[in-house]
Protein backbone atom coordinates (compact mmCIF):
# COMPACT_ATOMS: atom_id res chain seq x y z
CA UNK A 1 0.00 0.00 0.00
CA UNK A 2 1.39 3.43 -1.08
CA UNK A 3 2.02 6.51 1.22
CA UNK A 4 -0.74 8.63 -0.78
CA UNK A 5 -3.48 5.42 -0.46
CA UNK A 6 -2.70 5.22 3.31
CA UNK A 7 -3.17 9.65 3.77
CA UNK A 8 -6.49 8.57 1.63
CA UNK A 9 -7.97 5.82 3.86
CA UNK A 10 -6.89 8.60 6.65
CA UNK A 11 -9.10 11.29 5.47
CA UNK A 12 -11.77 8.99 4.47
CA UNK A 13 -11.99 7.71 8.02
CA UNK A 14 -11.57 11.41 9.48
CA UNK A 15 -14.28 12.93 7.63
CA UNK A 16 -16.36 9.72 8.60
CA UNK A 17 -15.88 10.08 12.17
CA UNK A 18 -16.15 13.26 11.60
CA UNK A 19 -19.85 12.89 10.19
CA UNK A 20 -20.44 10.18 12.90
CA UNK A 21 -20.15 12.72 15.69
CA UNK A 22 -22.36 15.67 13.97
CA UNK A 23 -25.63 15.47 15.60
CA UNK A 24 -28.00 15.03 13.21
CA UNK A 25 -31.39 15.92 15.30
CA UNK A 26 -33.14 18.63 16.25
CA UNK A 27 -33.63 18.64 20.56
CA UNK A 28 -37.34 18.44 20.80
CA UNK A 29 -39.65 20.53 23.25
CA UNK A 30 -40.35 18.53 26.44
CA UNK A 31 -43.03 19.92 28.74
CA UNK A 32 -41.88 19.90 32.65
CA UNK A 33 -38.47 19.22 31.65
CA UNK A 34 -35.25 19.72 29.65
CA UNK A 35 -33.51 18.08 26.82
CA UNK A 36 -29.95 17.60 26.73
CA UNK A 37 -27.23 15.77 24.28
CA UNK A 38 -24.74 13.94 26.44
CA UNK A 39 -20.98 13.93 25.53
CA UNK A 40 -19.71 11.47 23.60
CA UNK A 41 -15.86 9.75 24.26
CA UNK A 42 -14.85 7.98 20.99
CA UNK A 43 -11.96 5.29 20.82
CA UNK A 44 -10.35 4.72 17.09
CA UNK A 45 -9.54 1.05 17.63
CA UNK A 46 -7.87 -1.19 15.17
CA UNK A 47 -10.89 -3.17 14.67
CA UNK A 48 -13.49 -0.57 15.38
CA UNK A 49 -14.70 2.05 17.19
CA UNK A 50 -15.99 2.75 20.99
CA UNK A 51 -18.02 5.40 22.03
CA UNK A 52 -18.32 6.46 25.82
CA UNK A 53 -21.25 8.15 27.25
CA UNK A 54 -21.94 9.42 30.94
CA UNK A 55 -25.65 8.57 31.43
CA UNK A 56 -24.78 8.90 35.64
CA UNK A 57 -28.63 7.85 37.09
CA UNK A 58 -29.65 6.34 34.21
CA UNK A 59 -30.88 2.70 34.15
CA UNK A 60 -31.35 0.65 31.48
CA UNK A 61 -34.87 0.59 31.79
CA UNK A 62 -34.62 4.00 31.39
CA UNK A 63 -33.18 4.42 27.61
CA UNK A 64 -32.69 3.10 23.92
CA UNK A 65 -30.39 2.88 22.05
CA UNK A 66 -31.52 2.27 18.09
CA UNK A 67 -30.25 1.55 15.31
CA UNK A 68 -32.39 2.77 12.22
CA UNK A 69 -30.26 2.40 8.70
CA UNK A 70 -27.07 4.44 9.06
CA UNK A 71 -28.64 6.27 12.32
CA UNK A 72 -27.90 5.64 15.86
CA UNK A 73 -29.98 7.22 18.39
CA UNK A 74 -29.77 7.32 22.05
CA UNK A 75 -32.78 8.68 23.96
CA UNK A 76 -34.15 8.18 27.26
CA UNK A 77 -34.34 10.57 30.80
CA UNK A 78 -34.72 10.34 34.40
CA UNK A 79 -36.21 12.23 37.46
CA UNK A 80 -33.99 14.71 38.93
CA UNK A 81 -35.53 15.58 42.65
CA UNK A 82 -34.18 19.08 44.25
CA UNK A 83 -34.47 20.48 47.51
CA UNK A 84 -33.90 23.68 48.86
CA UNK A 85 -34.62 25.83 52.15
CA UNK A 86 -34.87 29.63 52.00
CA UNK A 87 -35.43 30.63 55.92
CA UNK A 88 -38.02 28.65 57.65
CA UNK A 89 -39.29 27.18 54.39
CA UNK A 90 -38.00 24.50 52.53
CA UNK A 91 -39.40 23.14 48.71
CA UNK A 92 -38.94 20.23 46.87
CA UNK A 93 -39.37 19.91 43.67
CA UNK A 94 -39.50 16.93 41.05
CA UNK A 95 -38.69 17.45 37.48
CA UNK A 96 -37.79 15.40 34.02
CA UNK A 97 -34.13 15.31 32.59
CA UNK A 98 -34.45 13.85 29.21
CA UNK A 99 -31.48 13.40 26.49
CA UNK A 100 -31.09 13.02 22.91
CA UNK A 101 -28.06 12.08 20.39
CA UNK A 102 -27.92 11.33 17.03
CA UNK A 103 -25.61 10.28 14.39
CA UNK A 104 -24.57 9.05 11.78
CA UNK A 105 -22.82 5.52 11.09
CA UNK A 106 -20.12 5.89 8.97
CA UNK A 107 -20.18 3.29 5.95
CA UNK A 108 -16.47 1.99 6.96
CA UNK A 109 -18.50 -0.11 10.27
CA UNK A 110 -21.01 -2.74 9.97
CA UNK A 111 -24.04 -1.60 11.88
CA UNK A 112 -24.77 -5.26 12.26
CA UNK A 113 -21.84 -5.67 15.10
CA UNK A 114 -24.05 -2.86 17.28
CA UNK A 115 -23.24 -3.90 21.13
CA UNK A 116 -24.59 -1.58 23.76
CA UNK A 117 -23.70 -1.93 27.70
CA UNK A 118 -24.69 0.06 30.75
CA UNK A 119 -22.40 -0.39 33.71
CA UNK A 120 -22.42 2.29 36.38
CA UNK A 121 -23.93 5.02 34.62
CA UNK A 122 -21.34 4.37 31.50
CA UNK A 123 -22.98 3.64 27.80
CA UNK A 124 -20.42 1.79 25.77
CA UNK A 125 -20.88 1.32 22.35
CA UNK A 126 -18.65 -0.53 19.88
CA UNK A 127 -19.11 -1.52 15.96
CA UNK A 128 -16.75 -3.15 14.22
CA UNK A 129 -15.16 -2.23 11.12
CA UNK A 130 -15.57 -3.67 7.88
CA UNK A 131 -13.05 -5.93 6.84
CA UNK A 132 -11.04 -4.25 3.75
CA UNK A 133 -11.02 -5.99 0.19
CA UNK A 134 -7.43 -6.96 -1.22
CA UNK A 135 -7.28 -4.51 -4.45
CA UNK A 136 -5.77 -6.75 -7.36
Amino acid sequence: MTTAMRQNDAQRLRAELKALFRDLNEVPWSPGGTTEAPAIDVLDLPGGIEMRIDLSAVGPDQMTVELAGDMLRIRGGRRVEEEATAGAGRQASRRRRQFLRGMQVPASLRPESLEATLVNGLLTITLEKRLKRARR
